[in-house]
């Protein structure tokens, strides 16, 4: 794929004319149709405008073999990965949290009931501890459920 190639999806993509997109970067509408059509090539310092406008790498832009992932920006590609992480995140801390529980309950009967009397609300707090821990797992698997359903 050229350059042109690339940047005609890309503004296609985000459903901008030339014009629109010749006036986010500051240049003719003209310039726009010649870097689409391969006739010329944006400057260096365009280059990176474009590059910083559209979320993309320079070696994506000026590559012609370089894919990126169907098109998808790159603080697309970010935002999912960061997503996938963070649940990932909180379902292990989930289940740390439940098993350290589970442990200190087991072996420490007593810091069980200093816990359960402390509670303010009806629920002991065994209970709310074990609620919290069950909130996070759930919240966690929800975000991975997500981030999957988006690939």
């Amino acid at each position: 794929m050229t350059l042109g190639e690339k940047l005609y999806d890309l503004r296609k993509k985000q459903g901008l004319s030339q014009e629109q997109l010749a006036e986010a970067l500051n240049v003719s509408r003209q310039s726009i149709s010649k870097w689409e059509g391969n006739v010329t090539y944006p400057e260096s310092d365009k280059l990176i405008a474009l590059s910083d406008y559209f979320g993309v790498s320079l070696d994506y832009l000026m590559k012609a073999d370089c894919v990126f992932d169907e098109g998808t920006p790159k603080n697309e590609q970010t935002r999912k990965q960061t997503m996938l992480f963070a649940g990932m995140t909180i379902c292990i801390a989930a289940v740390i949290g439940l098993i350290w529980f589970g442990l200190v309950s087991l072996f420490l009967p007593d810091s069980h009931e200093q816990i359960g009397t402390s509670s303010i609300i009806t629920l002991n707090g065994t209970a709310l501890f074990v609620l919290f821990f069950f909130g996070l797992l759930i919240v966690g698997v929800a975000m991975i459920i997500r981030f999957l359903n988006q690939k």
